[in-house]
């Protein structure tokens, strides 16, 4: 690839999350010279902390798992209402939508609703995850 395009300049910074490193950052320039100062580089070490951000992020959208979910989801953007909490703690016991909705006196759409919130919140999709990741973040405690 060097030999047939020969790029003047090559940049290659690690990405790192966590200490860990999960890729690299590369760029090159065949169209000027002294295309990577000192200065360009700093800027290129800022946009690698960005892109690593950025990762995280679109994990936490994704509901995918990093190596260790307590690092990697220490707080919830957007914390967990009381309301949901209690009826997450419903849902680790194992309770229907029903008895759920009967127990807290509301209709069974505002029980849903509350799952859809905590779904959306945990980045999860189902109540076996739910119930997971909340004992991973410790909303729950493990039994």
């Amino acid at each position: 690839y060097i030999a047939e395009y020969r790029p003047q300049f090559i940049a290659a910074l690690p990405l790192v999350l966590q200490g860990t490193p999960f890729g690299v950052l590369y760029l090159e320039n065949s169209l000027t010279s002294n295309a990577f100062t000192s200065e360009s580089l700093e800027i290129l070490k800022i946009l690698s902390v960005q892109i690593a951000s950025a990762r995280v992020l679109q994990m936490y959208l994704d509901g995918t798992k990093a190596s260790d979910d307590d690092k990697a989801y220490p707080n919830l953007v957007d914390p967990l209402t009381k309301k949901e909490t209690e009826v997450l703690m419903h849902l680790a016991e194992g309770m229907s939508n029903r008895e759920i909705a009967d127990k807290l006196g509301i209709t069974i759409n505002t029980v849903k609703g509350y799952i859809k919130n905590i779904y959306g919140k945990l980045g999860v999709n189902r109540r076996v995850q739910a119930i997971d990741k909340a004992k991973n973040l410790k909303i729950l405690l493990k039994k």
